[in-house]
Parts: structure tokens; C-alpha cells; sequence
């Protein structure tokens, strides 16, 4: 038996691995020349540098993601529990740490689905009424569900809430990446896969899924009767294949990655830094590259502008030095309830055929690890191994 799996983004790497790990056969597909997805990284000519497509926050609540990091042998650094906010107006630093509230405990326990909410309901309706709701609750809805307070749904901010804030000393510990994502997971990934007799092929599209084959173009995969499928694409890619898969409304992202004369710190000693009170919602810093995210942008932003808002942070003055803006129309889905209640789960109308992605049902929003975790449960459905985990 043979496990295809079509698509080398994070939800396809980790299904793959898992199969591999524990014995399984396992082919890869990928239409791009490269596997990542939207959690790569790749050399800009403009910066002459290596960035990655996007900002990715991976935190020690992130159980799959790091005990993938672990099989593969991924490259990532934990850091102390301390995540820093900093208030573009009133220019103040607050922090999130393990059993500390956001704000008063009050807030934080309504927040947090106490007592209890209601799955239509939106963070607006649950907590616009709250003292912290504009300087807190509204743009850590934003950073967080990439999606607008006003249509976000309050349960799954609550269930986010719950396992970082509540989840122990070690839930709120940031993971980084020093040497990008690619580095931490599609590099070690690829490598894992093939030492274990895995094939990996690139450049391949698939057009459609037979009884017997799968089409590539004008290039086919015979399929032996327990051949077992894995769909781990976007949703707009998966729905081309499965008409029947829901039209789930998204969300767009823009990253601005900016070459700065040298390396900087940025306020609250970390690597990176929520932002309220602006158009921007987070910074990282990776040596002398800087990005800044736009989570839930309507349009494609202008460069200047972000730089304008974050520049000081930075000791620099209004001249943008050299920069790529990265603008994915389609990056997330729209975590209103009524996309939440759509997300589908990963059976097929095939018995054979299941799916994989960040975007499918999950107790995350549209995140690394809400992809990792499609990835494992895929792969246990495909060789029926409810057991079944990441291994060495």
C-alpha cells in the first residue's frame, strides 16, 4: 500500500512525515518547484537576502508543531514565556505571561468562553462592551484570528485564549526560526522523508482523481486498490478537485520585509512584538531584516505608510530603506462563525481520498499548527493507525 500525498505545504509535509516515520509508504507531490507552501523561505534579488514568505507565530501550546520540529530535527530556539505588546499611541508596553490576565480577570475569563459563549456569536458582541475592548481585546482579535472583531467568532478567540493564557508556564513559550522556515521545516522535512525511501516529485499539478489513477496533466499515477490518497492543498485547490468542499471566505495578509543598515532590538527584548493601535500588528526581527504584518488587510497596503508607523521602533529616520511587500489576497480564512461552522473535516466522498490543511476543521485558527494537526490526523485516517505519531 501506497500513500499519495498531493501537496508539500506544512498539513502535507507533516502527513508525510508521520507515515514515513512509522513504516509507511509514501509518495509526494507538489505543483510548486519547491515544498513549503506559505510557510517557506526564499532569496530576494531586491534585499539579497533570504526572507520568508510570511510571519508565522508558533508558540510551546503548539504541541504538533513541536513535536514535529523534533522528528524532523527542524531548527528552532524556545524562548522565555513572555510575549511583548506595545500600544502605538499611548506608546505602552505591556506583556502577556503564563497565568497573568491581559487585562482584569473579569475581562480575561469572559474572554476566555467563562461563562459560557455562544458559537454565532462575534468577538464584537462578546466583549465590545469591555473596558479593554479597543486598546486590547479588538486588535488582539485582528493579530491573532487574522480576521475583524466585528465578524471574528468569539468561541475560537475563547478556545485560543484558554490554551496560551491558561495552558501552564510552558503554553506561552515563542518558538523562532534563526535560520528561516524553510530551515525549520520543508528543508529537514524533504530530507527526512527521502532517508526513509520516500518519493518526492515536483512540478506536479493534479488535475484530477479516477478510481484507479490520478492525472497529472498529461502524466498519470496508477493506483493499487488499497492505494490511499492525502489532499493536502489549499482550499481553493482542493475544492477544484471536490466541487462539493464549501466556499469558505478568506482573508488577506501583507508583509512588509524591510533590509535594515544593521541588526536592531525591539522593544520588550523579544524578536518580535504585537502592535495595537496602528495598521501594523506584528515585527519580527531575523538579524538585519525586519517584517512587519498587516493581518486582515483589505488592500494591498503602501510600503511608506508601514514604514512611517514603525520606523522609530527601529532608530531610523522616514527614509524606507530597500523592502518587499508580500500581499496574499487569499491568505487565511474569515474566522466569522459562519465560515467556522463550514470548515469540513477531512473525510471524502472517496473512502480512500482524505483531506489536509489549515483551513479544515480544528479547535486552532488557520495556523501552523492547525495544519501540522491535519496533517497527523490525515495520515491516521489513511492507514487506520488511530495511534499513529510523529517519529524518528
Amino acid at each position: 500500500m501506497v500513500t499519495h500525498v498531493v501537496g508539500a505545504g506544512i498539513a502535507g509535509l507533516a502527513a508525510a512525515v508521520a507515515l514515513a516515520g512509522a513504516g509507511h509508504r509514501v509518495r509526494l507531490f507538489e505543483a510548486a518547484p519547491q515544498a513549503g507552501g506559505r510557510c517557506r523561505s526564499f532569496t530576494d534579488p531586491i534585499l539579497g537576502a533570504t526572507i520568508d514568505n510570511g510571519t508565522h507565530l508558533v508558540l510551546g501550546a503548539n504541541r504538533h508543531t513541536l513535536a514535529l520540529l523534533g522528528a524532523i530535527g527542524g531548527q528552532h530556539r524556545i524562548l522565555a514565556a513572555h510575549l511583548p505588546i506595545l500600544d502605538l499611541v499611548s506608546r505602552r508596553l505591556t506583556e502577556l505571561r503564563p497565568g497573568r490576565p491581559p487585562a482584569g480577570w473579569g475581562e480575561t475569563l469572559r474572554a476566555a468562553g467563562l461563562p459560557w459563549v455562544g458559537q454565532h456569536q462575534t468577538v464584537a458582541q462578546r466583549l465590545g462592551r469591555c473596558r479593554s475592548y479597543g486598546s486590547l481585546w479588538q486588535p488582539l482579535c485582528v493579530s491573532a484570528l487574522n480576521s475583524p472583531a466585528e465578524t471574528a467568532q468569539a468561541a475560537l478567540l475563547a478556545r485560543l485564549l484558554r490554551a496560551l493564557v491558561l495552558g501552564g508556564p510552558q503554553a506561552l513559550r515563542p518558538v523562532i526560526f534563526p535560520d528561516g522556515l524553510s530551515a525549520a521545516f520543508a528543508g529537514p522535512a524533504l530530507s527526512f522523508l527521502r532517508a526513509r525511501g520516500a518519493t518526492v516529485r515536483f512540478g506536479h499539478r493534479l488535475s484530477a482523481i479516477h478510481s484507479d489513477h490520478l492525472s497529472f496533466g498529461d502524466h498519470t499515477i496508477a493506483l493499487a486498490p488499497k492505494d490511499r490518497i492525502i489532499l493536502a492543498l489549499p482550499a481553493d485547490g482542493a475544492r477544484r478537485l471536490i466541487p462539493a468542499l464549501p466556499d469558505l471566505a478568506c482573508q488577506a495578509i501583507a508583509n512588509l520585509h524591510v533590509h535594515l543598515p544593521g541588526p536592531v532590538a525591539l522593544p520588550g527584548g523579544q524578536p518580535f512584538l504585537a502592535l495595537t493601535g496602528g495598521q501594523v500588528q506584528w515585527l519580527a526581527v531575523r538579524g538585519a531584516m525586519l517584517s512587519a504584518t498587516l493581518s486582515a488587510c483589505p488592500a494591498r497596503p503602501d510600503p511608506a505608510t508601514i514604514w512611517a508607523e514603525i520606523a522609530d521602533l527601529c532608530g531610523l529616520g522616514p527614509l524606507l530603506p530597500p523592502h518587499r511587500l508580500i500581499f496574499e489576497r487569499r491568505a487565511t480564512l474569515d474566522h466569522a462563525p459562519a465560515t467556522i461552522a463550514a470548515r469540513p473535516g477531512p473525510r471524502t466522498p472517496w473512502p480512500h481520498c482524505f483531506l489536509a490543511g489549515d483551513w479544515l476543521a480544528s479547535a486552532w485558527p488557520c495556523t501552523i499548527e492547525a495544519a501540522v494537526e491535519s496533517g497527523l490526523t490525515a495520515a491516521r485516517l489513511a492507514v487506520g493507525q488511530d495511534d499513529l505519531l510523529f517519529s524518528c
